[in-house]
């Protein structure tokens, strides 16, 4: 089987791995395997590949930020009544990194899974040009152009809750005192269906035991992509285990911030 790596624009590199500012990236073949309880075991910086089952999408996280299309960092929508309509036609946002209003802007998934193997259960985050490879759309499409908040973050769009119950192989960033890690690459392992044992082999449209020889890589990141700024938790608990019948006529809502005038 090749392996077929894919950069954050959607192209296909087969040879050399680079990351969207040209950087080369690190090989994963020497990357150690590790189950979910030994990432918790771990005590240092590090990076390791693990195979996990996605079993719920945990919206005390939104899916999705607007990043500002000058830096991509996460920015924060500008109340209405903060803004002259007879000026300004269109929405603004607040960048922290620019320190400005600003008008373009592109939703990017933040996607956090909570995941499990036979060992234990753990949190992961998507960062947005490792998702939407995984996803099959990028958000905006998903949003079809919209910037308008959204009322109802429990209701997600099926093509994520399609991902509840498929296996991959992650290659994850392990850090010093974190209980989730972020996602740096993922392979795909003929997702069929949730498996009960990682040692045995899954069935379905194909048949393949889970070993790194045997997967195809999806997408990769690099570990600059790790320092985007973490969505508000809210409180309480809210994690989805999400039915066949979940709707996905409505999405996550968006924090609006208040900027005081001069």
């Amino acid at each position: 089987m090749s392996i077929v790596e894919t950069s954050e624009e959607g192209k296909d590199i087969v040879a050399q791995a680079t990351n969207g500012n040209g950087q080369k990236l690190e090989s994963w073949i020497s990357v150690e395997d590790k189950t979910i309880s030994e990432l918790f075991c771990c005590t240092e910086v590090d990076k390791c590949k693990v195979v996990a089952t996605i079993y719920a999408i945990d919206t005390n996280y939104a899916w999705y930020y607007f990043g500002c299309a000058l830096c991509q960092t996460r920015t924060f929508k500008v109340l209405e009544e903060d803004v002259d309509p007879s000026i300004i036609t269109q929405p603004l946002f607040w960048c922290e990194k620019c320190k400005t209003n600003v008008k373009n802007v592109k939703p990017r998934y933040k996607l956090y899974v909570k995941v499990k193997d036979d060992t234990a259960e753990a949190k992961f985050v998507l960062l947005d040009w490792i998702a939407w490879p995984v996803i099959g759309i990028k958000a905006e499409k998903v949003l079809n152009g919209s910037l308008d908040e959204i009322e109802d973050p429990e209701l997600l769009p099926d093509c994520i809750t399609d991902l509840v119950g498929k296996t991959y192989k992650f290659g994850v960033s392990i850090e010093k005192g974190s209980e989730i890690f972020t996602v740096l690459k993922v392979w795909s392992v003929y997702n069929t269906s949730m498996v009960d044992s990682q040692s045995e082999t899954m069935s379905g449209k194909g048949t393949l035991s889970i070993s790194g020889s045997e997967v195809s890589q999806l997408t990769y990141s690099d570990e600059s992509s790790v320092k985007m700024a973490t969505p508000s938790k809210r409180s309480g608990e809210e994690i989805i285990e999400v039915p066949d019948t979940t709707s996905a006529t409505k999405l996550r809502p968006v924090k609006s911030i208040k900027i005081e005038k001069d």
